[in-house]
């Protein structure tokens, strides 16, 4: 019997809620175990409730490119939403609420 959704996932909700992403698993575990030194532990912890949660919210998993390093990395996303570039104004301060 299920007991609802954990405290990892109810974080991962109101993210995707906010703004559909794209969001790394690093970016992801940085907003859910604030002010923590992220070790693989939380990054699995995190990748197993988005696992869980895609069907539930219409995650994708998506490929982001970087800038800086000139590399791609992949991050989770809600389907069918625009996924916005990294300038844009709104992905900006989803980041800034998030804390990264």
């Amino acid at each position: 019997m299920s007991r609802g959704f954990g405290r990892v996932q109810e974080a991962l909700i109101h993210i995707f809620a906010d703004h559909p992403g794209p969001y790394s698993i690093y970016d992801l575990a940085a907003a859910v175990y604030p002010g923590a030194e992220i070790q693989k532990s939380h990054k699995d912890a995190v990748n197993r409730a988005v696992l869980k949660l895609a069907p539930v919210l219409g995650l994708r998993q998506t490929r982001m490119g970087m800038p800086r390093t000139g590399g791609w990395k992949s991050g989770w996303a809600v389907a069918g939403k625009t996924v916005p570039q990294r300038n844009d104004a709104a992905f900006q301060k989803a980041h800034a609420a998030i804390g990264l």
